[in-house]
């Protein structure tokens, strides 16, 4: 009974992710996207989330951005940044790269080509069909840093007391930096536009937060916490009970 239980849980837990998600195979992922024998979609989205090509489709770097402009519906202005390149064990480069529009990031726009012996096997990642926005701002990064505290008071800011309170990055004050980011972070496509990124982290009280602002309003338009706790088992010798397990609980802060 437990065993149904648990499975019943698993597929209603499932059950929205699958319904959101279309898989293409065969010729029906040919026939949309030429060159690929599997894509998914997500529900909305006419960027495919993955796509695996044919082995009969010879694509390197280069000619897979060219692919994804003429099989989706990404705007000219959309370009990509590389990041970084990571090797496996059976051979293969997985490089990773940052979606741009109009030269600024797109928050959370990342793409992931899987290659091998000079050709591109897979593509997977989150892209955003953006479209013509504004770009004009009419709050400047300094501006914008006072409306992010205002929004977020504090008795004492991580930054004014620098590196004695360990905080790495986060021991300088902030500075505002421009991104496409969606309202909410619902990451639907129409709900984009051009916010200040900021990372605010206060000591009193104990606050670590992302934030985007507006760039015209300075209004927030979508905020995460960054801070979460973990627990540690451990071990202590006592004088009179011998070993006892002890947990430990902490903070980690994030600093990316």
């Amino acid at each position: 009974m437990r065993s149904l239980h648990l499975r019943a849980l698993l597929v209603a837990c499932l059950l929205p992710l699958l319904v959101q998600a279309q898989l293409l195979t065969g010729e029906k992922a040919k026939s949309q996207f030429p060159g690929a024998i599997t894509v998914r979609l997500d529900d909305g989205n006419p960027v495919p989330q993955f796509v695996r090509f044919s082995v009969h489709q010879h694509f390197d770097t280069e000619a897979v951005f060219h692919w994804l402009r003429k099989a989706t519906q990404l705007d000219e202005r959309t370009t990509f940044e590389y990041l970084n390149t990571e090797r496996d064990q059976l051979g293969m480069k997985h490089h990773r790269y940052q979606q741009l529009f109009e030269g600024i990031p797109v928050h959370a726009g990342t793409l992931i080509l899987h290659e091998q012996n000079g050709r591109v096997r897979s593509i997977n990642g989150e892209l955003f069909a953006l479209d013509a926005r504004s770009i004009s701002t009419g709050i400047n990064a300094q501006d914008i840093v006072e409306k992010a505290l205002h929004h977020y008071p504090a008795q004492q800011y991580a930054w004014e007391v620098g590196t004695a309170h360990r905080a790495g990055p986060l021991a300088t004050p902030p500075e505002g930096k421009l991104v496409w980011v969606s309202e909410g972070l619902s990451f639907e496509t129409e709900d984009f536009q051009l916010a200040y990124e900021l990372d605010i982290y206060a000591i009193r009280p104990h606050l670590h937060r992302r934030i985007w602002l507006d760039v015209n309003t300075g209004m927030e338009i979508a905020g995460e916490h960054r801070s979460c706790h973990t627990a540690t088992p451990g071990t202590a010798q006592t004088m009179f009970s011998g070993a006892r397990p002890l947990r430990f609980a902490a903070r980690r802060i994030w600093p990316q």
